[in-house]
């Protein structure tokens, strides 16, 4: 069996200042709006769990919960979910049972009169150092840009290297959004021990904050896809303003993610210290000089089942 490494190098190489549209509203917040369970043991299971929150003035129903794939197993009953409130939702998902796989869930949350909501949740399987999960795989399988700053441009390569015995068509590359491009690919064969860079540029997301991953993938002729995430701490002047000035109010009470920056305010989650539960929504106003305006917490309340408040 051959193999092939590919090894990722990164610069940064300036900024660009370009912001996305704003998502629609909608009284139904996820928390998280994903996440990351970095590498799992083939066939395990993970134990873990999302927060619906209604933001609304008025009941929300929740109606039904459901995974994309039989892999993720949901504890839900419907649910009238009170305004400022928020209900736990938690689940189990078993991982593939073969080395070295990227897999992404889904988790649908359906609501009365309102359109349905979803929780993206991805993982990876451990690599087999003896068994090799493809021809072609990737080095490193994850890719940790560091911290970077938000809007700034990425430019990358993706190296390639031919250690099998025969000639390999690299036919494609794909990424999983329109801030990833290749602008010189074109296919091309890779005789044995040969060596060939794939170049990337990458625009680091201006509207949002924190742990973020982007997706990357290589088509190599006769095997599966290789996927490498490109995991990266995306830095914003405004967001290090808002937790500045969250730590000199609220000391040692919260800690703070899911920040998401539209145009001049700034949102995120408050959590319990223990990162047990959500505490508060955090909403920062800033004014046309790029200072503070207002900043105000809105308390969450963990909703009770009815048989809990039985």
């Amino acid at each position: 069996m051959t193999n092939a490494l590919i090894g990722i190098v990164l610069l940064a190489i300036g900024g660009s200042g370009a912001h996305g549209a704003a998502p629609a509203a909608h009284p139904a917040v996820l928390i998280p709006e994903g996440i990351d369970l970095g590498e799992r043991a083939p066939d395990s299971t993970t134990p873990s769990r999302l927060w619906l929150c209604n933001t609304a003035d008025t009941p929300l129903d929740v109606v039904d919960v459901k995974g994309s794939c039989g892999c993720t197993a949901v504890v839900f009953e419907p649910a009238a979910l009170p305004p400022n409130t928020a209900l736990e939702i938690p689940f189990d998902i078993r991982a593939p049972k073969a080395h070295g796989r990227h897999k992404t869930v889904k988790i649908t949350v359906t609501m009365k009169d309102h359109p349905p909501r979803q929780f993206e949740i991805r993982l990876s399987t451990t690599a087999d150092d003896l068994v090799p999960e493809a021809d072609v795989i990737a080095d490193p399988r994850v890719a940790d840009l560091g911290p970077v700053r938000a809007g700034n441009l990425l430019s990358a390569s993706v190296h390639l290297v031919n250690l099998g015995h025969v000639t390999r068509q690299v036919t494609a590359t794909r990424a999983a959004c329109e801030c990833t491009t290749f602008p010189d690919f074109s296919p091309f064969a890779l005789p044995p021990g040969e060596e060939a860079d794939v170049h990337l540029e990458l625009e680091v997301p201006a509207t949002t904050a924190g742990r973020v991953t982007k997706d990357i993938t290589v088509v190599v002729a006769g095997q599966p896809p290789v996927k490498v995430p490109l995991r990266m701490l995306v830095i914003h002047p405004r967001v290090e303003a808002v937790l500045q000035r969250l730590a000199e109010r609220y000391p040692d009470t919260y800690v703070y993610d899911e920040f998401r920056i539209d145009d001049d305010v700034v949102t995120a989650v408050a959590w319990t210290p223990d990162r047990s539960r959500p505490a508060a929504r955090v909403t920062c106003r800033f004014d046309e000089e790029g200072r503070i305006e207002r900043l105000h917490l809105d308390k969450i309340t963990p909703h009770r089942r009815a048989r809990e408040a039985a």
